[in-house]
């Protein structure tokens, strides 16, 4: 059975331009999630992270069995890491971390399910201690229209890509509606700061 790429199957979601926005149409996608609030410096995310790569892949490889395989199942290669990022204002400001709100998540296919989470989450935990997994959980996002475009290099230069964007929708006289989203294309731990691929999105 041929593993499905989300990457490639969802192109136009997790392919941008770095010089040119693109204006898309999401669709309602299910996600792992873990919310939290902070810095992504601080040990909270990096928890956060580590709950739902273990829950992801304990997910994946329990599926093999195929006594536990759902109605619809198919292999699929683990997709990148997103975030959501937002403040209580309500008007995102990247100058003050320590009060951004965020969703660390994982797109997941349709045939998971809670009660399929719930056992993944237990086989985790046999192997490891993640404070984070009892704050994992299984939701929709629901984004619809929404402006996107590439950031190529480190993280805190992300807010230079948020200007244009938003400069954009003041233009085209439109209104954010929901998180400012960012997909990880690249494994910080592999590539260099400046090369680092950030796909930024802000849905209206």
């Amino acid at each position: 059975m041929e593993k499905i790429d989300f990457k490639k199957t969802l192109k136009h979601l997790y392919q941008a331009s770095d010089k040119k926005i693109s204006i898309i149409e999401v669709p309602k996608m299910q996600y792992l999630m873990v919310k939290g609030k902070g810095s992504p410096e601080d040990k909270g995310y990096h928890e956060a992270i580590e709950a739902l790569y273990s829950a992801a892949f304990t997910l994946k490889f329990m599926l093999k069995d195929k006594k536990l395989q759902p109605k619809g199942y198919f292999d699929f290669v683990i997709p990148p890491l997103e975030s959501l990022w937002s403040m209580e204002e309500g008007c995102f400001d990247p100058s003050r971390p320590d009060d951004w709100i965020w969703t660390a998540m994982i797109i997941q296919p349709d045939y998971i399910h809670d009660k399929l989470l719930t056992t993944a989450k237990k086989e985790a935990m046999k192997k490891k201690d993640l404070p984070a997994m009892s704050k994992l959980i299984l939701s929709d996002l629901n984004e619809g229209k929404a402006l996107q475009m590439l950031h190529i290099g480190p993280y805190n230069e992300v807010s230079d890509t948020y200007s244009i964007i938003i400069k954009e929708l003041q233009e085209k006289g439109l209104k954010v509606s929901g998180q400012s989203h960012e997909i990880y294309l690249s494994d910080p731990r592999r590539v260099a700061p400046e090369k680092l691929r950030t796909i930024v999105r802000m849905a209206y």
